[in-house]
């Protein structure tokens, strides 16, 4: 094995040792110092309902999200469910987190970065009237938008990006505005190919999208009658 190798793989080891600890950190947090949190939220007989009620959530705009939030919602009535749900959701947002970030800078300063939305959302945690399919929402963003980033055409780029954000929307609500702005970021900063004009021309359609296709969806498909 060559010392660069090692190298790497030194490295690595460091950034999933943190990975772990975070998760670790976590886990005593809500299993030992917080234990009323694991059981914040009313179970709400997800298991017990019926198909048109399910429906009913898949056929809004969040709808997705809102009904996996349900869902496992149900194993909070177990702290040990809870306990997991709660840790596997923040390292799964952390691991997708660090993919995006990694693929824009250094991949010390990536995981660093990509710790901040976990932290975040493990004391959003702590409130009682915090919606489980927030993370749901945002986590479902964070991978569109390592999808997004992944393109190297710009014009292949550019059409999943017009492709996403319905998608997003429809699965996520809010959540596409990560998404777009992102989007908007990566375009101004990371694009070098493209001219000045298209560049912010293509990234401020990104962020109109995401405004105008809630709005024609709440008063076309919801209030249009």
């Amino acid at each position: 094995m060559s010392w660069k190798t090692q190298m790497v793989d030194k490295k690595w080891g460091k950034r999933s040792n943190i990975f772990f600890l975070f998760l670790i950190a976590t886990a005593l947090l809500f299993g030992f110092f917080h234990l009323e949190q694991l059981v914040y939220c009313e179970q709400l007989q997800l298991f017990q309902g019926n198909l048109k009620g399910i429906l009913e959530k898949l056929l809004i705009p969040g709808g997705i999200s809102i009904f996996l939030g349900e869902f496992f919602v149900q194993f909070f009535k177990f702290r040990v469910g809870a306990l997991v749900v709660i840790v596997g959701s923040l390292g799964i947002l952390l691991y997708f987190s660090y993919n995006v970030f990694s693929r824009i800078v250094n991949k010390n300063i990536a995981l660093l970065f990509s710790l901040i939305p976990s932290i975040g959302y493990s004391l959003l945690f702590l409130n009682n009237f915090f919606y489980f399919s927030g993370i749901i929402a945002f986590i479902f963003s964070v991978v569109s938008i390592g999808i997004y980033i992944r393109i190297d055409d710009i014009k292949k780029r550019r059409l999943v990006a017009f492709l996403l954000i319905p998608v997003i929307y429809w699965v996520g609500g809010g959540a596409v505005f990560v998404f777009s702005l992102s989007a908007f970021l990566y375009e101004v900063l990371m694009d070098n190919e493209s001219s000045d004009i298209e560049k912010w021309l293509f990234s401020l359609i990104y962020l109109l999208l995401s405004i105008l296709i809630p709005l024609v969806v709440r008063y076309t498909v919801f209030y249009g009658n």
